[in-house]
């Protein structure tokens, strides 16, 4: 877990007046000027009772944070103070007693939060929760996780968020914390393996854990249900073979040849990665020498474009789950094995249709 830090002159405790209490986390951007497709709705946006998207350019400054740059690096306290734009969770208490089942469950619901804009719309992050206490236009840090730097596959580096995707937000936000509370055990796993995958800087353990969350929604511990072809049937299936991996607007405008790959065109291959790396095998170099699209700074090489789709499928068989209301269908083994298994989408018929394809 990340390193907390707590304002070391907060009160213990105060039952005289009410304190709003926040918790923060940063938002990459917006989109600027230069971005045809950027938030152009009135902040705060509302997410969801008690949580907005906010403006929170005044809140961390060189008052707020004097007590946190003696814990951080010059590089991180600066890093704070450019954070603009937050995802905040307002609540009042009658106490500034810290530590609290409310503090604690506020933290959970930003995190929750923050994983879903990420599955809607992958971002780089600087930095992590903040808590504070407001009184009118008075803004106090008092706690924060020590703030870390992650990055993201190359297309996603020049993401932002859109009008298009605080609208899904606010659809999907009472699905997703409603679905995080449940038994949907495979979905939850799902989540938990794409969120740590952000979280970590080895290519490789990226790769293998959002793999393990393809492998959390569409196979099992049955021999009919698991295995490569059958994971890869199964997701062109869910999400339509020929779905477009680079979505509109994902490469810039000003790349003349736009990439036109297909679930069905990437899918293998993501596997076939899967297996050098799950077995400890060196990757091929074709992976590394030949190009699958051209980037920003020149062609982009084959792995790089395959942890781009990988992060593409894992987050929309999420989303499909969350509009499609498919939860029940991911709860257990049993559940998604009676899903696919009702298309034909098993090992053995699988090998039964290659088989007949061979000699017919």
């Amino acid at each position: 877990m990340p390193a907390t830090s707590d304002c070391p002159d907060t009160p213990v405790a105060s039952g005289e007046i009410l304190i709003t209490k926040l918790t923060l986390h940063e938002i990459h951007s917006l989109g600027g000027v230069i971005h045809q497709k950027r938030v152009t709705l009135p902040l705060p946006f509302e997410v969801m009772n008690e949580v907005a998207i906010e403006d929170v350019s005044g809140f961390l400054t060189d008052e707020t944070l004097d007590w946190v740059s003696k814990h951080l690096g010059i590089y991180q306290t600066e890093t704070l103070k450019s954070v603009r734009f937050a995802l905040v969770h307002r609540y009042t208490l009658d106490s500034s007693i810290m530590g609290t089942d409310d503090e604690a469950e506020s933290e959970k619901l930003i995190k929750n939060l923050i994983e879903l804009i990420h599955i809607i719309r992958p971002m780089r992050q600087d930095t992590s929760i903040v808590r504070g206490q407001q009184s009118g236009d008075n803004f106090r840090v008092v706690g924060l996780e020590t703030p870390t730097r992650l990055e993201v596959p190359e297309v996603q580096k020049s993401f932002h968020l859109r009008n298009q995707d605080l609208h899904l937000l606010k659809q999907t936000a009472p699905l997703f914390i409603q679905a995080m509370q449940s038994a949907a055990m495979k979905f939850r796993t799902a989540v938990a393996y794409h969120n740590v995958g952000r979280l970590v800087t080895h290519g490789n353990a990226r790769f293998l854990l959002w793999c393990s969350a393809l492998e959390a929604l569409y196979t099992s511990h049955t021999y009919n249900h698991q295995g490569s072809l059958v994971a890869t049937e199964r997701i062109k299936w869910f999400l339509g073979p020929q779905t477009q991996v680079y979505e509109e607007g994902d490469v810039p405008d000003f790349i003349l040849n736009q990439p036109h790959l297909t679930v069905a065109d990437i899918v293998t291959k993501i596997y076939e990665v899967r297996n050098f790396i799950a077995h400890g095998d060196v990757l091929p170099r074709k992976y590394f020498e030949t190009t699958l699209r051209e980037g920003v700074a020149g062609d982009v090489a084959t792995i790089e474009v395959l942890g781009e789709a990988l992060s593409f499928i894992v987050r929309k068989s999420l989303l499909r789950i969350l509009r499609d209301d498919l939860f029940y269908h991911f709860k257990t083994a049993a559940t998604t094995d009676a899903f696919f298994g009702a298309q034909g989408l098993t090992r053995s018929l699988l090998k039964k249709g290659i088989a007949e394809a061979l000699n017919g």
